[in-house]
């Protein structure tokens, strides 16, 4: 299934050093027993939400992508059993996606960890949160996967903080609008969204400000 990664402006103007021997993931997941099985059902309806994939070409094999309705075959449908059947399908993918990202570091932690004032932040704001949360003897949460939102470990990460503050460098307030949705507060906001990142100085007079 595909995986968006969210990377910002300063991300992709930065220019970084890549080591190739870093971990990569190898596991192909449900493959058909045979390459060359005519039945290949691109949508094929499983119990976990998850279809056995292949990629083009594939000998004998027709492989649709469709993002209309469609049936198992990916043909176009608008038969309102299978429309509910597919969506059903997508909704247990995600609680199969859910199980699968709890077992993984969902939540990064750092500063003074049983502070009772925490910087939360995401993306590319978190090397100058964390100098930040150093000088200030602050707490730093930081959620690296957003979907399946990581309710449970970004709550525990959060337990006994008495103060949230919430970086991001953009005008909308994207993670505070996800922490809503989950129930978990922010006490205060500092956005940036003029397209360049927060200068170490400027950020720590602003969330001194609200501490």
């Amino acid at each position: 299934m595909p995986a968006v990664i969210l990377v910002d402006k300063t991300l992709c103007e930065g220019t970084f050093s890549l080591w190739e021997d870093l971990p990569r993931m190898t596991d192909e997941g449900d493959l058909p027993d045979s390459p060359s099985v005519a039945s290949y059902r691109r949508y094929a309806i499983t119990g976990s939400g998850v279809s056995p994939l292949r990629f083009p070409p594939t000998p004998g094999a027709a492989i649709k992508s469709n993002s209309y309705s469609h049936d198992e075959n990916g043909v176009t449908t608008e038969l309102p059993d299978l429309v509910v059947a597919m969506m059903e399908k997508r909704l247990r993918k995600m609680e199969t996606l859910k199980k699968e990202t709890d077992l993984l570091p969902a939540v990064n932690t750092g500063g003074e960890k049983t502070a009772e004032k925490t910087l939360l932040c995401w993306g590319s704001t978190l090397p100058v949160c964390s100098e930040i949360a150093e000088m200030e003897r602050f707490r730093l949460v930081q959620p690296v996967i957003l979907s399946p939102f990581p309710e449970e470990a970004l709550k525990q990460a959060l337990a006994g903080t008495k103060k949230t503050i919430l970086v991001e460098e953009n005008a909308l307030g994207q993670l505070q609008m996800l922490c809503a949705r989950h129930g978990i507060p922010v006490d205060h906001a500092i956005h940036r969204y003029d397209g360049r990142p927060f200068p170490l100085e400027e950020l720590r007079m602003r969330v001194r400000e609200v501490a």
